[in-house]
Parts: structure tokens; sequence; C-alpha cells
């Protein structure tokens, strides 16, 4: 029986390695995936042979194990397909989703779309096999275990485990390589591999950061008017990889924005904000939480961070209805359980469409993303609060045939900025749609990419500013809802993802009262800054100057030109490092009563 499994599991791990050559990158790939593999033929080993110990009758045995090896069966084949799109293992969710399956259409329709060849090999092939050996060879496949046996199969898996948890062969834990049984029973006692936290106390505030980021501004006015309706439905409409310089409105002759460019002509446009980093979910954690990239690795997947209090939370507090719509797994960069940490009631990733959403590069299609969101319009209670994250612009950039155009680039740049085009028909595809309804007409609307980009810069003139903060140069559109006129305008305010949630408490009228890097955007703050992570270097922007801490400190002007470093100047390096020990502290703390004591003893 041992063998059985084993054979079993490493025979569907061959389909998953061979699905993408990057896996076989490294002999170490395979070999922990192969060790996992013999894990899991331990455990299913020991756990037949002690549920045997149950049942005497052969044919109840025959009858379990057919049963339970088929569900496994049918699992693998199930993360067969997932992992061929998005090039994951199927998430934890994807049980729950089960209840949806009707949606996918009906099961003759489903039986029609899976006649090929790899369900005759990954589901026909291992259940006619089970099935031959679970009725044909009863007497010899089920005896009773011998304690020999079942020790030396016991010391084997528990090795193979040891090995496959060693760092010098350790890849991402949620990659198609691990086993199933490492994703599901493993891991399963928590969310997230968290890392310990911190027990360091903070030290005392520089007099520089008291007087730059603690900075108050609350007795000065609104440059712009509050939003007069209280508790607007809210949709914050995230863009992947939609920088400024392809946007018309920022100067772009490239005419791939038409959408974005009349609704910007509509509200309030912040023209010099720049994105904490290249990464996804560094935006959302520097969005909806006021924060800067943390030093110590991604929020999302190594801290708990329940301390924080995030945009979510406050809306929850206000009754406001949550969502997170995305045409990608929640699984992926750990955002599904950062977003339901923080008061997201309700996550429509990719297990969540309906069966004729269309697989388009490394998702679903932005506009199979727009109709799902207005689809669950009916089902959102108001006030709600709309998270609409897109993903085709993002590689491999994949769009329908129609938006194919030859832009007098190179191939890798033509498909980018092909994807920016679709991108930007899917917003003003879903806006048009959305504004119609009575619920967007009472909407705050929030448009603003999720971070910038490293392709190359196009349509504009490389020299006008600093290469890399053109590069990560983001818009923040806000609309306000319909029955408030206000005028139209731009602002040149300099800030981060991080000015976003205090900007909208600001605009809401919600008390600024939790610890935020952020500092509103429509308030005349005398210290303005943004600060992230750019080709490589940790920078902190301060007025025209570009301070880059790492990999060796530098000072350049905006326009990328490097000038010497004043001895007056240095102190921002020293702010840059000491903003990121303020904001490691932050995270690692668990109790939200602590934390703001702390922060208040300091003088925050």
């Amino acid at each position: 029986m041992f063998v059985y499994f084993a054979l079993l599991n490493i025979y569907f791990r061959l389909f998953l390695f061979f699905l993408n050559p990057n896996n076989l990158w490294h002999w170490r790939i395979p070999f922990q995936g192969i060790m996992q593999d013999l894990v899991a033929a331990s455990v299913f080993y020991l756990f037949f042979k002690v549920l045997f110990l149950l049942f005497g009758n052969r044919k109840v045995k025959s009858g379990l194990f057919l049963i339970l090896t088929s569900a496994w069966i049918v699992i693998n084949f199930t993360n067969f397909e997932y992992a061929d799109t998005f090039n994951k293992l199927l998430p934890l969710s994807w049980f729950v989703e089960l209840v949806n399956v009707s949606s996918m259409g009906s099961f003759s329709t489903l039986v029609s779309d899976y006649l090929n060849l790899n369900t005759l090999l990954q589901l026909v092939v291992p259940l006619a096999v089970t099935f031959y050996i679970g009725v044909r060879h009863r007497e010899r496949f089920f005896r009773p275990l011998r304690l020999k046996t079942g020790v030396g199969v016991f010391l084997l898996g528990s090795v193979c485990q040891t090995i496959t948890l060693d760092p010098g062969i350790q890849p991402m834990w949620d990659s198609t390589v691990h086993s199933q049984i490492l994703k599901y029973w493993y891991y399963s006692y928590e969310d997230v591999p968290y890392r310990k936290e911190r027990v360091e106390p903070l030290k005392s505030f520089s007099p520089l950061f008291r007087q730059v980021i603690l900075e108050k501004a609350e007795d000065t006015e609104m440059i712009v008017p509050r939003v007069e309706k209280v508790n607007p439905n809210i949709v914050f409409i995230m863009l992947e990889s939609f920088r400024s310089n392809e946007i018309g409105v920022f100067g772009s002759d490239l005419e791939l924005t038409p959408n974005f460019d009349r609704f910007a002509r509509k509200g309030l446009l912040f023209t010099e904000i720049y994105s904490s980093d290249h990464l996804t979910k560094t935006g959302q954690w520097s969005y909806f939480c006021g924060s800067h990239k943390h030093k110590g690795g991604n929020v999302l997947i190594f801290y708990k961070d329940q301390a924080s209090v995030c945009l979510p939370d406050k809306l929850n507090e206000r009754g406001y209805d949550n969502w997170w719509f995305h045409g990608q797994s929640a699984s992926y960069d750990f955002q599904g359980y950062f977003m339901k940490r923080h008061g997201i009631d309700h996550i429509m990733d990719r297990l969540t469409f309906p069966g004729s959403a269309k697989v388009m590069g490394w998702g679903l299609a932005d506009k199979d993303l727009m109709d799902h969101a207005l689809d669950n319009l009916e089902n959102s209670q108001e006030p709600f609060f709309w998270i609409v994250q897109s993903q085709s612009n993002h590689h491999p950039y994949v769009v329908p045939p129609e938006f194919e155009k030859d832009h007098g680039f190179p191939e890798t740049i033509n498909k980018f900025l092909n994807t920016f085009h679709y991108t930007d028909y899917c917003l003003g595809y879903f806006l048009d749609r959305f504004l119609e309804t009575e619920q967007g007409k009472n909407s705050l609307i929030i448009v603003a990419s999720d971070h910038g980009s490293s392709k190359d810069l196009t349509g504009r003139n490389p020299m006008e500013k600093d290469i890399r903060l053109q590069k990560y140069q983001i818009p923040i559109l806000i609309l306000y809802p319909e029955s408030q006129q206000i005028e139209p305008r731009s602002i040149d305010t300099l800030g981060g993802q991080v000015d976003l949630m205090p900007t909208l408490m600001d605009l809401l009228g919600i008390p600024l009262d939790v610890p935020m890097f952020g500092k509103s955007l429509v308030r005349n703050y005398q210290y303005r800054l943004a600060k992230g992570l750019i080709s490589s270097g940790h920078w902190l922007l301060v007025d025209d100057k570009l301070f880059v801490s790492y990999p060796q400190k530098q000072v350049f002007s905006k326009k990328g030109v490097k000038i010497s470093i004043p001895k007056s100047e240095k102190k921002w390096f020293a702010l840059n490092q000491e903003i990121d020990d303020v904001q490691d502290w932050i995270v690692s703390q668990e109790n939200r009563q602590i934390l703001y004591d702390t922060l208040k003893e300091k003088g925050w």
C-alpha cells in the first residue's frame, strides 16, 4: 500500500513539474517534491492501516479505500487545472467554493469541457488502477498492520519531512512543487507561517521624526470640499501597473487612455504620487493602512499586524459592507488573509466567477472582473466599500485580438502598451455602467495604480525626470458622488500610496485617530515626502531631492542628476532608517491597546 501511494503521488507530481519548465530550474525542486510525496504516502499508509483496525470486513475496507482515494485523485486533478492557469496550488478556499460549482454550467457541459488527454491521464487512469487494486487485491492489500513495517514507514516519512523543511531547499511554500499534503495538512493549523513577533522596545522619536512625520495640520483648512453625503458608497479601482507615463493627461501622446483622461477631467487628479514598491501586496498595505513598505519582509506574509488599523477596519466601524473583487486567486501573496484580518467581508476571487469568465494572461480578463463586480451590485448592502483590483496589465500581457496593435516599439513594450489600453477600456466600461445605477451615483470613486512598472519609458522625454521616479509615478483620481458638484482640478502635492488612507478619511470626515505614516493630500502640511523601493534602492523623495539609502548613500536631483551630499541634508538618511525601525516595531505588535499607549507615550 505504501508503494502504491508513493507511486500515485509521484505520478501526479510529474504533471506539475512539466507544466512549467521553471519548476525544474534546480535539482532541489524535484528532490523536495518527491520527498514530500513520500511524506504523503507515509501518512496515507498509516491512516488507512489504523482505520482498518476498526473494520474487519474486507468489503468495508475496500469501500473506504476506494471512496477516500478517489477523492484524493479528484483533488489532484482539480489542482492541476488550477496550477495550469495560475502556477499556484489550489487554495484552501476552493473547498468552500464547491457550493458555487453550479455556476460553471450544467453537468453535461462540464463533462464535455473536460473530455481531453489530461482528464484521461489524471482522472480516468488513476481511478481505473485504484478500483482494480481495491477490488481484485483485497487479500493482499488490506492485510493487518505489522508493527515493524508501521514504525519503518513512520520513520521514513519523518526523515523526508525533516529534509523538506531544510531552509537550503525550501522555496515558496505555496508553489506547485509542494505536495498537497503539505498544503492541506502541515500548515493547516495556521493561515500564514508568521515570523516570531519582535519584543525590542520602541525607541524615543528623534526631533526630525516629530517635526516631519508627526506634523499636525488638522487646524488648517482643506483645499477641496469635504464629501457632503454621509457614508457614501466607496469604490476603489486598483489598476495593475497603470503608471502615469503612459496616461494622456500626464503628457503621453500614445492615445492609450481615453477613458481615464475623460474621467480625470471630472474629479481630483493627484499628479505627484509615487508607488511604495513594484509589488501589488506593498501597494495594498500602503493604500489601506497608511504605512510604508516594511524592511523586514512583506507584511501580508510575515506579520499578523492585527494591532494595525486599516481603512476597511475604520469603514467597518461605520457599518460598511466590504468587498474585494479580483480575477486571480485570493491565496496569491496571502492577499486574502490580509483582507480577511482587516475587515473585508466578501472575498470574490477567481473561484467565485461564472464559468463563462475567460482566462487571459495572469488571470481572468479584466472585462469579466468588471462584469462580476456589477453582477454583485444588488448583493451589496449600502453603504458598501468595494475594492476592484485588475490584473490584465501584467505579464504575460495578453489582450483580446482587437486590442493587438503595433505601436512601433519592441514586442515586449508593444504588449505592455496593448494591455495598458485594454485596462483603460475596462475602466471606462465599468464606470459608464456603474454610474448609471443609483448606487453608483451615490459613490465616492477612487482610481489608482497598484504600483509603477519597470518597463522602458515610451512617449515622453526620458530626461524630464529621474528615470526611477518616472517609471514609478502613478495617478490617484477621486470622483465625488454625482449629487455634489465640484470644480475639477489637478493637485501637484508630493505624496505616496501611504497618503490615500488619511486623504479619504479627511474627505469623509472620519477622525484621523489611528497611527499612520501618510498625510492627507488635501491639507497644507509643511513637510511632504514620498518613500519606497525603486530599482533595488531604498529611497526618500523630499522636495526636489531623491535620497537613496541603499545600496549606497547618494543624492540625486529630481531630474536624476547626482549631486553632492551637504552635511545639513544627511539627516534625511537617518529619518529614512528611523521610519523603517518604527514601522518594524508597529507591525510586530499583537495588542492594539499597548501599541496605542506606547505611541502616545512617545508623542505620536
